[in-house]
């Protein structure tokens, strides 16, 4: 550009003898017109030559400029959906973690640690709105001569397919089943009062006795608007539980309660 520049000036001075060459011309002498004339043209030549490659110079810079600028977006762009990508790889890798924190991984049924958050929140749910809630204990029956006489491999299968029963007759969006723990597994129920608790485990225990080649027993326990805490209620499912192994197995036990089937 600064070659350019100097072309110019070369022109401007050019074209400056060429107007004293017109002056000389009107004064009388005709050769020093012609000389100077012809440095006017070779000025403008000079001149358009000059005019013309800052022109040419100034496009190649302005889409240089423009190149280097649509680089640097697509730069900006590309390190925008690289950042996204890695955000959602790592809400997608916290999502799996709690997940896996929360879930039986033999089962799938949610753990110990998700029943007990789910016991507190609908305890605190049901006594705010003065409501039922109830919580069946589930115990498969001889488990460990089952074990013992099948493998452990047949016993994890037996008890996923235990877990896929319970889960099968829990018909409602709040109704939860877990793993407790071993053989154990527990339920709950928002707005279900003792009778409804019972219907349920009867038919728990009616579905895995006609499916499976093992049978359960349940103790179920209810309150009405948190007259029990979370712990009670567990604690009063587990005794009824105890009962329903004591007499029999095979059964279902409640407060009110006791149904057997052959």
């Amino acid at each position: 550009m600064g070659a350019d520049m100097q072309t110019l000036a070369m022109s401007g001075m050019f074209c400056f003898i060429a107007l004293l060459g017109l002056s000389a011309a009107r004064a009388g002498r005709r050769s020093g017109y012609f000389v100077l004339a012809g440095y006017g043209v070779v000025g403008a030549t000079y001149g358009a030559y000059a005019v013309s490659t800052i022109v040419a110079n100034a496009t190649a810079l302005a889409w240089t400029y423009l190149l280097q600028l649509g680089g640097r977006a697509f730069e900006g762009l590309a390190l925008f959906w690289a950042l996204v990508d890695r955000l959602n790889d790592t809400m997608l890798a916290r999502t799996v973690a709690e997940q896996r924190a929360s879930t039986d991984a033999l089962t799938g049924l949610p753990n110990r640690r998700t029943f007990d958050s789910v016991i507190e929140r609908e305890w605190k749910r049901a006594r705010r709105a003065g409501t039922w809630l109830a919580v069946g204990m589930i115990d498969i029956d001889h488990f460990k001569r089952y074990n013992d006489e099948h493998g452990h491999r047949a016993g994890d299968d037996c008890l996923r397919r235990v877990a896929q029963a319970i889960a099968n007759e829990l018909n409602r969006q709040d109704d939860v089943a877990a793993r407790y723990g071993g053989e154990e597994f527990a339920i709950v129920l928002p707005a279900t009062d003792s009778d409804g608790a019972e219907q349920i485990a009867v038919r728990i225990c009616e579905r895995i006795r006609r499916t499976q080649d093992v049978t359960v027993s349940i103790g179920i326990s209810a309150c009405l608007s948190g007259e029990r805490t979370a712990d009670d209620l567990i604690e009063h499912a587990d005794r009824a539980l105890y009962r329903a192994k004591s007499e029999g197995r095979n059964r279902v036990a409640s407060a009110e309660a006791l149904a057997e089937f052959a």
